[in-house]
């Protein structure tokens, strides 16, 4: 099914543009009533991963827009505030995201993934990444219609490999929403188990999967599509022009694993965006309910075969063992000042805060399996690590 959208794009407040974007998506679950019953109220939530070293550029809100392709009405909007993050942290130093009077009532920036660093190939200064999330609800006004709601966040940062001019294109995902008249008038978005960043270790064969699992056990289908892009204020949704698809990469249909094989030479980052759509049975047909753009960011280097390359504060040295646990795990730092962890999960929700002093047992067994992101602050800086729990 093509689906044709021409909206007004965000309106970004006192913020400005900058070059920071990376890569994200939308997900969004259908909010029961008390009673259990599936309403016309949706909990969106927008997952954005930004370059690290451009704070002054993180946004305090993002917005979406909302059409009906139905009945096609003047585009509606939803603000969304962000909700991950630290108070009065300032994790590299490079003081706060630019919220204009709202400073003191939301975090300043987002959570750290990788910090900053000069990768040891060809002297690349890489930004590093954080985490970004931003959520609220928002009431369809039927039941019974297809919507096509996205965010556009300008721009993306300066280094991408595959676009030309990154730095004067906007950022911008996209999901679809179809409500049906013949019991199929909810949906859920599948959820991403992995960030929606990787590296990659030039010259080699490399996997990555986003880890989707659907809530309402939806089959998915998986495609690469050209990258897409929005102009700010006019709108619409488009592909990038000077966009070229990495040599070499495909994609599974069916599990979502990209596979790429020879990676290039040429170090550095590659966007990239997957479509995955949603069917449901009924009967002896399948029907889509949905679908979403989810933007990969892939970060070719020479010094590691697969994962996020982990850099921490040259301040600190921290120990965490055994990795990957069972959910019980030590935290031995090079000294026994206090410090506080933070534990978050790969869409950068705060599951965990606890306060040590000096070498500590830690119990997480109330979490789930999966990779989570570990911050450990004291007065020297921030330690990011990542946590492993397998059972």
């Amino acid at each position: 099914m093509r689906l044709k959208l021409i909206i007004l794009l965000l309106f970004i407040s006192a913020c400005g543009f900058a070059t920071h974007a990376r890569s994200g998506y939308i997900s969004y679950t259908c909010v029961k009533d008390f009673l259990g019953n599936y309403t016309s109220t949706y909990h969106f939530k927008i997952t954005t991963y930004t370059d690290a070293a451009a704070v002054g550029a993180d946004r305090c809100y993002e917005t979406l827009i909302f059409t009906n392709l139905g009945i096609n009405p003047m585009p509606d909007t939803l603000t969304l505030p962000r909700t991950n993050g630290i108070f009065g942290v300032d994790l590299i130093g490079a003081g706060w995201a630019n919220c204009g009077n709202d400073d003191s009532t939301l975090p300043g920036e987002g959570v750290m993934l990788v910090y900053p660093y000069t990768a040891s190939c060809g002297s690349i200064n890489y930004g590093g990444v954080k985490v970004n999330t931003y959520e609220g609800n928002y009431t369809f006004a039927s039941n019974t219609a297809t919507y096509i709601f996205g965010m556009v966040d300008p721009n993306l940062d300066a280094n991408v490999n595959n676009i030309n001019n990154s730095s004067n294109v906007a950022f911008a995902v996209l999901d679809t929403l179809s409500l049906h008249n013949f019991g199929l008038n909810y949906n859920n978005s599948a959820l991403a188990s992995n960030p929606a960043i990787d590296s990659a270790y030039a010259g080699q064969t490399f996997y990555y999967n986003p880890g989707m699992i659907d809530p309402d056990g939806d089959s998915l289908s998986y495609s690469l599509i050209p990258y897409i892009t929005g102009t700010q204020n006019t709108g619409p949704f488009y592909p990038v022009s000077g966009y070229s698809a990495p040599p070499n990469l495909t994609i599974n249909a069916v599990t979502g694993e990209l596979s790429w094989l020879n990676t290039p030479n040429t170090y550095g980052e590659y966007d990239v965006d997957i479509l995955i759509r949603e069917y449901r049975h009924v009967g002896s047909s399948m029907v889509e309910m949905g679908s979403t753009v989810f933007a990969v960011q892939l970060n070719v280097v020479c010094y590691t075969a697969s994962g996020i390359e982990q850099i921490t504060s040259n301040k600190e040295q921290v120990n965490i063992y055994p990795n990957p646990n069972n959910g019980s795990f030590v935290i031995e730092p090079s000294n026994s000042t206090k410090q506080i962890i933070q534990l978050y999960d790969v869409n950068g929700k705060l599951v965990l805060s606890q306060t040590i002093n000096g070498k500590t047992t830690v119990d997480a067994s109330s979490l789930n399996e999966g990779v989570y992101n570990i911050s450990i602050i004291s007065n020297d800086g921030v330690v990011n690590k990542r946590l492993v729990i397998v059972r």
